[in-house]
């Protein structure tokens, strides 16, 4: 799978999609074409969301 680049325009659709991998209980889900574990999504969401401000 490629790599995935993911931008403070990304944290919507990474939000919806990692909220949707911990419902279903899931430990990586795909995003745009590329698997990402969901632990490491958390820490993802949480960098882009400090970069926001």
């Amino acid at each position: 799978m490629p790599q995935a680049t993911v931008t403070i325009k990304d944290l919507p659709a990474l939000k919806k999609a990692y909220k949707k991998a911990i419902e279903e209980n899931k430990d990586y889900f795909v995003y745009r074409d590329s698997e990402l574990i969901t632990s490491y999504a958390k820490y993802l969401i949480e960098f882009l969301e400090m970069e926001q401000c």
